[in-house]
């Protein structure tokens, strides 16, 4: 729809033409919207996919998924009544028995998934404001680091700070506080990248409170790049060669990662060379526990409900997606 805003400051013939072509605009706007609304309720065959309809706590298109990955995987016993599963794993997390395995699984798995969309819902509601980095003095272009632009928009938290389109160039990396939010305009159209003298420790993302106690962090909707051809060197281990340099130990050099926070999200982001690995989930620490079979570390200092959702990540270095203790 196409309106006349130069209107003319005198009321004559001018403006008396335009306002009515703008009239006839809106006019003809308004018929083709109330047509096709028409036809989509009353002609339309296929007017919503399955993954629009929702159905008890997930789409019908995940329903139907569900429903069709089980019959493609009945198994069939000698006596023909089928597998029987021990009678306490057709047992919910919250004590809801079920006939079999398969019920209980699809159960608990969407009161996790509803669990973890209430969760971010929450943490929309906790951010009391939205601001573009670019307005912190961040550069796009990557012409010039854009670190200290990060820390000032982030400040202390209780903020959702977007990026545009473009590459961000950093040194030290962005260090997220507890209930905010960073988002970028897409996978390949917002890109986070380490500078080629950023420290070989530097992790592209991760959390800034280091006790415990982050919560409520999220991110999604960017290409991050560990850039790690920054080091002309080649990496062995237990003496096999590897084409590409080696990381600073523990979950350090990786591109994402979360270290002891409680309730977050990752979701659209594509990992690219990453020195060590390109989403890492751990314990709020720089270094991995190694305490032995059956040990654990302090309850407090774990990560908890992260999901993680439409990521990929190329040319790490170890895993592209690493949880540990």
């Amino acid at each position: 729809m196409n309106l006349h805003f130069d209107l003319p400051i005198e009321l004559g013939q001018g403006f008396r033409y335009k306002t009515i072509e703008n009239f006839k605009s809106i006019y003809n706007f308004y018929k083709y919207i109330k047509d096709d609304l028409t036809h989509h309720r009353i002609g339309e065959k296929h007017a919503h996919h399955s993954r629009q309809i929702d159905y008890e706590n997930v789409s019908v298109e995940t329903f139907l998924n569900y429903l069709n990955a089980k019959v493609r995987e009945l198994v069939i016993g000698h006596n023909g009544d089928g597998v029987n599963e021990l009678k306490d794993s057709r047992v919910a997390v919250d004590g809801t028995p079920f006939n079999v395995l398969s019920d209980r699984l699809f159960y608990d798995f969407t009161r996790i998934e509803k669990k973890l969309d209430e969760n971010y819902e929450k943490l929309n509601k906790k951010i009391e404001r939205i601001v573009n980095v670019n307005d912190y003095g961040a550069d796009p272009t990557g012409e010039t680091n854009s670190d200290e632009a990060f820390k000032k928009a982030l400040g202390s938290g209780n903020v959702h700070v977007h990026m545009t389109a473009g590459t961000y160039k950093i040194k030290n990396g962005i260090k997220l506080p507890s209930r905010s939010i960073l988002s970028g305009e897409g996978k390949g159209i917002t890109i986070i990248k380490l500078a080629d003298d950023a420290p070989r420790e530097t992790l592209a993302v991760t959390n800034k409170d280091m006790d415990g106690t982050a919560e409520y962090i999220g991110t999604k909707g960017y290409s991050v790049d560990g850039n790690k051809a920054r080091f002309d060197e080649k990496n062995v281990s237990q003496g096999i060669q590897f084409n590409y340099p080696a990381p600073s130990g523990g979950s350090l050099s990786s591109n994402v990662r979360f270290a002891g926070v409680k309730y977050g999200y990752i979701e659209d982001i594509k990992s690219i060379d990453a020195l060590l690995h390109g989403f890492d989930i751990t314990y709020a620490s720089d270094d991995y526990y190694y305490g032995g079979d059956g040990a654990r570390v302090n309850e407090e200092l774990e990560s908890k409900f992260i999901r993680i959702n439409n990521c990929e990540s190329v040319g790490h270095g170890d895993d592209g997606f690493y949880n540990s203790p």
